[in-house]
């Protein structure tokens, strides 16, 4: 892709994005052909050339940056509407929808790999859609911390909902420091279909 192209994708995000959203929240919407749109843009704008079975995803971090960056402050509209809001419900099954869609996009781009060393190099490699669920994911913590019940009510849903929307996933865990304390804000773990948040001392628990 030319970099004038890419500029111009850049320039349009503020519309594109908040469009496919907007789409996706209508009945009936087909939540599979909004994904197959986003994840043309997002491997468009956060990638410096065409994936490659036998090279790692060459990541574009500005473009990662501003692709993450309107994606949230779409997902944020929704986190303040009220449970059995239609239109917020349908938001937050097509986040899931993507997550996974772009998720099998890349694991159908990898070139099957035999395992050596009887394992021990079990990392998986950081593709576009890893990244992306990450930076979700710690994004999301920000909404289990909020003082307003319903946005900590729709971060819970979003995250129980695209979990189980993934494959294998063991956790996410971040840390900080305020007040001399260290706070656990978010701990995800995908057994027996129960996700448990911690933050704070409180426990969350979504099935």
């Amino acid at each position: 892709m030319t970099s004038a192209r890419k500029s111009n994708l850049l320039a349009s995000l503020r519309t594109t994005i908040p469009q496919i959203f907007n789409d996706a929240q209508k009945p009936n919407a087909n939540h599979r052909k909004y994904s197959i749109a986003l994840r043309k843009l997002q491997v468009q704008l956060c990638l410096n050339s065409p994936i490659d079975k036998d090279k790692s995803h060459d990541i574009d971090y500005e473009g990662e940056e501003a692709f993450d960056k309107e994606f949230f402050r779409n997902v944020n509209k929704i986190l303040t509407v009220k449970k059995r809001e239609p239109h917020a419900d349908r938001i937050v099954r097509f986040i899931a929808a993507f997550l996974q869609y772009t998720q099998q996009q890349d694991n159908e781009s990898k070139e099957p790999k035999e395992i050596v060393n009887d394992g021990d190099d079990m990392e998986g490699e950081e593709t576009v859609s890893s990244r992306f669920v990450e930076h979700l994911m710690r994004h999301l913590i920000k909404g289990l911390m909020a003082k307003n019940k319903t946005v900590r009510l729709r971060s819970c849903q979003v995250v129980a909902l695209s979990v189980n929307s993934l494959g294998e996933i063991e956790y996410v865990k971040q840390k900080t420091k305020k007040k001399n304390q260290y706070y656990h804000y978010l701990y995800l773990e995908k057994k027996n279909e129960i996700h448990v948040f911690l933050y704070k001392k409180k426990i969350h628990v979504c099935r």
